[in-house]
């Protein structure tokens, strides 16, 4: 299902699986739904067939590897990007004001493209050619041939590493059990995620009621210690190198389209939140709890990985995953990373590296148009800040100040307040990573530094829209995403949205700000956000970002509830049994165990 790196990290395939109705029109359409439905219906026969036929070919490598080697001569096609990338393109590109001016249209799709190496410049201009013909642009091979070819058949150069047909002969080379299972979860996941099946990947919300948390058997929790370990090893396990050994990632579900709910498998990116930089921090802990070589040489790889990606984005911005500032899903969250690893290890390369770093997300604080926590400049100034606290550099106190100054220009009037349009199609949000609760904190803190009283009048307006989302009906602050609200619902409750990570936010500003009607007003939030979340912390996810390991974090910030014990065990979303992700996967689990395991 996913040979190698999609970002093209392992060159063995350049091939994206993607877990989704297939984009067909009318009876094809109708075909596609009527398959899912025989396929979810008979899960079991379909991976006894997969694993009998995969099996057939590992006791028959070299008969199988002959039959192969006849087909040598064939010409192939192929995409070098998803078609639903290519369809975006498209699609943006026949906007009136493109369609007006040839030029315009042009550098739309220049913009669109980049990002591309040298070496796949003629591939780049080929797809703008393409595009710019209404066409999406498609490329053959010859399997005993490097070189790609466009679809009129013009040599773009050589492309593969190796020919096809060698990496196909290796590849039935490294058949094995272990694989097998591997392939076996993949299918499974594909299955348990299509769309017909949205009711067993949908994250719900429990009541636990007042004590539950408290109560755990031995029995249960030597169970919840034994899938922990089951989830150390898969993590180990299945880390993909390259062939040098030099780089290591991991394959991990994520969602390509949200109304329709389609997923795709690709590798990590670079980010804390579901990237390289959240599996360096994840096995700086495995390192203190285990001796495994495995262990330190994936820590050592994640590590010497990061530090190039700083060194080469410092030569050039162009080498950046993307131009995002947040603090955990965008450049600031590299910062963030090393910041809580010098803090951990005091290991002085970790802060050295961090200034260098905050050198690239200043560069890209102008053109910010996400503005939260997660992925905007307002998770910039955060992390800015915390840079600033432990160098006392004045540098990184301006920066913060002139990340927040955009966001200032950049904000909405409600009718009560100001806010950020996130999603072009919703209204502003609350919460931590999205909302005003996130953007609050850094505004709260430039308060403090520096005294501006335009900061406090920044965070009255902030706090001001946040309170009016505020239904006391549902106890709980309104997810804009969810429509209106009854009695009956109970609303977000995870670090990303709703009481969550509003209680982290009121905490964190609470513990900054020295004013009696602030401190009332903090204390009062918190009180709203503990007694929603001390009842309503259960959710089917574990993650850290949107379920059970994240709340009950954020419950032992507060010292009633400093003890917590597990009383369940763990059960893993289809969407999260291929995502070791720190914040959105099983890698944030682990991290919640080795934190809490005293």
């Amino acid at each position: 299902v996913c040979n190698g790196y999609v970002a093209g990290r392992i060159a063995a395939s350049r091939g994206l699986a993607t877990f989704s109705n297939l984009e067909m029109q009318h009876s094809p359409k109708i075909f596609c739904i009527f398959l899912q439905k025989v396929l979810a219906k008979n899960k079991e026969k379909f991976l006894e067939g997969f694993s009998l036929a995969y099996q057939y070919v590992l006791w028959h490598k070299e008969e199988f590897k002959k039959k192969i080697e006849k087909l040598s001569f064939l010409k192939s096609r192929m995409l070098v990007a998803d078609t639903q990338r290519y369809s975006m393109i498209l699609s943006s590109s026949y906007h009136p004001s493109l369609l007006m001016d040839e030029n315009e249209r042009e550098a739309f799709f220049i913009s669109m493209l980049k990002g591309r190496s040298e070496s796949e410049d003629r591939i780049a201009k080929d797809e703008m050619n393409c595009l710019s013909h209404g066409d999406i642009p498609y490329y053959e091979y010859h399997l005993n041939d490097k070189k790609l070819y466009s679809g009129m058949g013009d040599e773009l150069g050589e492309y593969f590493e190796e020919a096809p047909i060698n990496s196909l002969l290796k590849k039935i080379d490294d058949l094995n059990e272990a694989d097998m299972k591997k392939q076996q979860r993949y299918i499974q996941t594909a299955l348990e995620l299509m769309p017909s099946s949205r009711e067993k990947y949908e994250n719900g919300t429990y009541y636990v009621g007042e004590n539950s948390i408290s109560s755990s058997t031995k029995e249960t929790k030597n169970k919840y210690n034994r899938q922990i370990e089951h989830l150390i090893d898969r993590v180990v396990e299945e880390a993909v190198w390259n062939q040098e050994r030099t780089e290591v990632n991991w394959c991990q579900t994520k969602l390509s389209t949200e109304k329709q709910m389609t997923w795709n498998i690709g590798a990590m990116g670079m980010y804390l939140y579901s990237g390289l930089s959240g599996m360096l921090l994840l096995f700086h802990e495995l390192k203190q709890f285990s001796c495994s070589e495995k262990v330190e040489n994936i820590f050592n790889a994640l590590q010497k990985m990061l530090f190039r990606y700083s060194e080469a984005g410092t030569k050039s911005i162009n080498n950046l995953q993307s131009d995002a500032t947040g603090a955990y899903d965008g450049e600031s969250s590299i910062v963030y990373v090393y910041l809580i690893l010098y803090e951990k290890s005091k290991d002085i390369r970790y802060l050295n590296y961090a200034e260098q770093h905050a050198q690239i997300v200043e560069k890209l604080i102008d053109r910010d148009k996400r503005y939260d926590m997660l992925s905007g400049n307002a998770g910039a100034a955060y992390v800015l800040l915390k840079l600033y606290k432990h160098t006392g550099n004045s540098q990184y106190l301006y920066i913060a100040e002139q990340a927040i100054e955009i966001l200032q220009k950049n904000s909405e009037k409600q009718q009560k307040g100001i806010g950020w349009r996130i999603v072009d199609d919703l209204p502003p949000m609350s919460g931590m990573a999205h909302g005003n609760a996130g953007i609050l904190m850094p505004v709260v803190e430039l308060w403090k530094e520096t005294g501006k009283k335009k900061y406090k009048e920044m965070a009255e307006e902030i706090w001001q829209y946040e309170e009016s989302l505020y239904d006391v009906n549902i106890q709980n602050w309104l997810d804009v995403r969810c429509g209106s609200s009854d009695e009956e619902q109970i609303g977000a409750v995870a670090w990303c949205h709703g009481a969550g990570g509003i209680l982290i936010s009121r905490i964190y500003c609470n513990a900054l700000v020295d004013d009696e009607m602030w401190k009332k007003r903090f204390e009062k939030d918190i009180s709203r956000a503990y007694e929603k979340l001390k009842r309503y912390w259960k959710r089917d996810s574990w993650s850290l970002c949107h379920g059970i390991c994240g709340n009950l974090w954020i419950l032992n910030q507060i010292d009633e509830f400093t003890d917590i014990n597990i009383n369940e065990c763990i059960k893993l979303l289809p969407q999260e049994i291929l995502n070791p992700g720190f914040m959105n996967g099983y890698g944030g689990m682990i991290y919640y165990y080795l934190i809490y395991r005293d």
